[in-house]
Order: structure tokens, then sequence, then C-alpha cells
């Protein structure tokens, strides 16, 4: 984001720190979804590694679209030049400069990084005593008092 400020000699106004709070989201709920996945390969029964590779495989489709769309959308931002384009445009740069970055450290970085993370928690777990994995679905949302959508409709 940074580099594509000072590759397109804009400065970091109002408008890019907007830009910047929009893709902490994007970032943060691709790395939540890819993390996510990869634990559910965990659970099905695949090593750690197949799992993250697995959850990658899967998810770039989806990443990669998100990204896309993304781009195409701030283009017009970025490349403006109507009226009050000068003060909207840095948002459309650092958002295409951003995702573009994020994109790459999404499917790179965060499956490392969650590696090392998860070697760290075991030997945590293994030096403590504590359980190594709880399954997921121990942390389902309970429907204490609420009616599921099939029993909604028979009533």
């Amino acid at each position: 984001m940074v580099l594509a400020l000072i590759i397109t000699h804009d400065s970091l106004n109002i408008m890019s720190l907007i830009g910047v709070m929009l893709l902490m989201g994007i970032v943060a709920k691709n790395a939540i979804l890819l993390i996510d996945f990869a634990k559910w390969g965990q659970e099905s029964g695949k090593d750690r590694r197949t799992a993250i590779i697995e959850a990658g495989r899967v998810r770039l489709r989806p990443i990669m679209m998100t990204t896309l769309a993304l781009i195409a959308g701030m283009i017009p931002v970025a490349l403006g030049s109507r009226r009050g384009a000068d003060f909207r445009a840095p948002l459309g740069r650092a958002i295409i400069g951003g995702v573009i970055t994020s994109t790459f450290l999404t499917l790179l970085v965060i499956p490392t990084i969650y590696e090392i993370l998860d070697d760290i928690r075991l030997k945590i777990a293994g030096f403590m005593n504590f359980p190594t994995r709880p399954p997921t679905g121990e942390y389902e949302v309970p429907t204490h008092g609420r009616k599921s959508a099939a029993t909604a409709t028979e009533s």
C-alpha cells in the first residue's frame, strides 16, 4: 500500500487511511477463512501441512475473486478525472496496492505463521499437559429455545 502511494506520488491522507481500514477487514477475513479451512482438514484426519496446502488450494479461487473484484472496482476511483478525483484517488490507489500485497501475504505468509505458532502451541500443550487440539464441534453456537429451519416450517 505504501509502495503504491510512493510510486503514484500520493501522500498518506485521510482517504488512503480509509482504504487501509477496508483492507484490514478483507485481509482478516481471508486469513480467518484460510486457517479455519486448514483446521477442519486437520480434524478430518489430515496432517497439518497437507491440511494447510489443501486449504490454500481450495481457498485460492475465492481469495482471487475478491482481489480481482476489488481491484476492478477501484480502478475508476484511482484513475478518476472528474471533480474531486484528486481527493479520492489515494483511496483507490492505496486499496489496489494493498490488496495485491495482502493477497500474496495471505496465501504465503499466513499459512507459514500458522504452522510456526501451532508448533509452539503443541510444545506448550505437551509441557503443561493441556489437550492438544479440542475438536471444533465443542464450540458450536447453542440453539436453546430457537426453532431450527425445519421445525419452523412444520409449525
